[in-house]
């Protein structure tokens, strides 16, 4: 790990010595004690290198992991569990630090404050920048730090449909004969035109590898008949069956059943791709958990604990 990533952008007469010193702490003990004490709330880089930290020190202590949840989510889960006590602490120091100080902010509930919505609105950036610092955590640094400096964070993520409006002038033209007057009047009448819907995945609509997958578990309960891939001449069938269901184009459908016929349904090649079906599996097990439907969910959950198993 570069611990030059963590030095003061601006120039300052910080002891590099001292920074490198601290943040090169690996321990539990160091750890903990760096994190109770607010070292790793000093800035945002150091956030989130006290947060790669804990993890790992969470996934050493946590390795036979049973609640069918990923590493990641576990330790996010944990640390939101305890961050309120945090939270409560730095803004009572602040308040006091604030009256004495004549109205100056303590900086260090800013920090307190993003790691709050890291926890909570965006987790998702947390949990991916845990799964990606794995193979390359320069890379998945830059990538949180950039998202985390965008103004729309926490909810960047969140793409709100645009809405135009239109003005419509109708004209009125009156003549009058006996007072040879002529009026001319403008009446705008303004319009809100809906907005288009997003292309892609709709909002809470399963997509169709969701839909294939679904189908897959199903089978897996024993109770369904799973697609058969070395069968090609059924697609058309099959996917008149899925426009039915779901609306989308038959030709999509065949489309989507013929990438699949040469490949696994659970199958990744990047730990993104790998988190991406972890997410989808999670959170269809959830929506099936919800309904009452357990066993799928059950099913579902074994998935997932497979795909984390494989590197």
């Amino acid at each position: 790990m570069d611990l030059n990533l963590f030095h003061p952008k601006e120039p300052s007469k910080a002891n590099l010595k001292v920074i490198d010193r601290w943040n090169s702490h690996t321990g539990y003990i160091h750890c903990q004690i760096l994190e109770w004490t607010g070292w790793y709330n000093l800035c945002l880089a150091n956030r989130l290198l006290g947060h790669y930290r804990l993890f790992q020190i969470f996934k050493q202590k946590n390795s036979s992991n049973t609640t069918d949840l990923s590493l990641e989510r576990s330790y996010i889960l944990h640390h939101r569990a305890l961050h309120g006590v945090k939270y409560f602490l730095v803004r009572c120091t602040a308040w006091y630090f604030s009256i004495f100080s004549f109205g100056y902010a303590e900086r260090n509930v800013e920090i307190q404050t993003i790691n709050r919505q890291l926890l909570h609105e965006a987790s998702h950036i947390l949990q991916q920048f845990l799964t990606d610092s794995e193979n390359d955590f320069d890379k998945a640094f830059l990538n949180a730090m950039e998202q985390i400096r965008d103004n729309r964070f926490p909810y960047a993520h969140i793409q709100q449909p645009a809405s135009r409006v239109f003005v419509q002038l109708n004209e009125e033209h009156l003549h009058h004969t006996n007072l040879s007057k002529n009026e001319f009047h403008v009446h705008p009448v303004i319009k809100e035109q809906p907005a288009k819907a997003a292309q892609g995945k709709e909002k809470d609509v399963f997509s169709k590898k969701q839909i294939l997958i679904v189908f897959d578990l199903l089978a897996e309960n024993g109770k369904f008949e799973r697609i058969d891939w070395e069968k090609p001449r059924r697609f058309e069938a099959i996917s008149e069956l899925m426009q039915a269901l779901t609306g989308k184009p038959k030709s999509s459908w065949q489309e989507m059943l013929k990438d699949y016929t040469n490949k696994d349904l659970y199958d990744f090649n990047t730990p993104g791709e790998r988190q991406e079906l972890i997410n989808t599996l999670t959170n269809l097990a959830e929506k099936f958990r919800k309904a009452g439907f357990r066993k799928i969910a059950e099913i579902a959950d074994r998935k997932i604990l497979q795909i984390e198993s494989r590197q």
